[in-house]
């Protein structure tokens, strides 16, 4: 019997797509994940004088899933690099500042971002290793009274089952809702949940060159950033910039526990461009009254970004 805390998840970034890399893991303090490699069959529809259909064959093979780990201050940056496409790094003292913005060019002719292999061992028999994975989505979860989560949803081509490798974790406590801060255009404490969900838009596209994979992952539509969560009504304020069209600088903050002497583990996510899409104001019962809104980033001329990432840690590299 297979137990799920007995499994394991590493991440490795490759140096080129097409081929594995497994080289320098990181191994996530997993949730869940729900990486599989799909073969939908292909059917026969030619008719031969009968009610059932046709013989079925091999289909094109994908892989897809989700991969859900609690926020650290560490291992938030693999999926910041794997959404972004780039990270950046400075050494101040003991610890590393790294900086993650959407990059504006491909990873290559064959890759929208960076390529990652995926090592799965599920407490039985071999490890799945799923390579040539592309991080297409990315969302950050921030809610009272709860750890704050990211999950990473992924479209890859490879798989391969393989003999297990032995994880070894980074040390740190994960990030939790008391430690972040809010500001929309000024610091607010009336936000109980708020949500990132950033998208690639990315599409496999396979070729007639004699497989059953993709050959290449690359961008099917805009890059996006979505924020959504809920408010209390306290006054008209934001309100007025939904219905106004306003837009307004927003930056999320969390600032952990202590990584070394004099620094704490920290996150920040710097949106310069926000704009409201949804702040439906209603009545839902006699308690107070709360909202769920929606917007977006915008691009920022000035910024030349629609997002900045920020994270300190005692990692030097991603």
């Amino acid at each position: 019997m297979a137990y799920g805390m007995k499994g394991h998840l590493g991440i490795c970034f490759q140096q080129s797509f097409g081929t594995a890399y497994i080289s320098s893991f990181f191994y996530v303090p997993l949730i869940s994940e729900s990486v599989v490699e799909s073969i939908p069959p292909i059917v026969s529809e030619g008719m031969r004088g009968r009610f059932e259909e046709g013989d079925s064959y091999e289909g094109a093979h994908e892989v897809a899933g989700d991969v859900v780990i609690p926020a650290h201050p560490v291992l938030l940056g693999v999926l910041l690099k794997a959404w972004c496409g780039q990270s950046s790094g400075s050494l101040a003292t003991s610890v590393y500042t790294h900086t993650f913005q959407p990059k504006t060019s491909d990873f290559g002719t064959m890759a929208a971002v960076p390529p990652m292999t995926i090592e799965v061992y599920r407490d039985s028999g071999s490890a799945h290793q799923y390579h040539d994975c592309l991080c297409n989505g990315l969302s950050i979860e921030i809610a009272y009274g709860a750890i704050i989560k990211a999950t990473m949803s992924i479209m890859g081509a490879s798989f391969a089952k393989v003999a297990k490798t032995g994880p070894t974790y980074i040390a740190g406590s994960e990030f939790v809702w008391n430690q972040s801060s809010i500001s929309f255009g000024g610091a607010v404490d009336e936000v109980s949940q708020i949500t990132l969900n950033m998208a690639n838009n990315l599409e496999g596209r396979g070729t007639l060159d004699g497989t059953k994979k993709f050959n290449r992952i690359k961008r099917a539509g805009f890059r996006t950033i979505d924020v959504s969560g809920t408010i209390l009504f306290v006054d008209d304020a934001e309100f007025d910039k939904w219905h106004g069209q306003t837009t307004q600088k927003t930056v999320i903050t969390v600032t952990g526990q202590a990584i070394t002497s004099g620094y704490n583990g920290t996150f920040e996510a710097d949106i310069p461009t926000m704009r409201y899409s949804e702040f439906p104001v209603n009545i839902g019962g006699p308690g107070m009254i709360e909202v769920g809104f929606a917007a977006s980033a915008k691009y920022n001329t000035g910024s030349a970004t629609m997002a900045k990432f920020t994270l300190v840690n005692t990692q030097s590299v991603y």
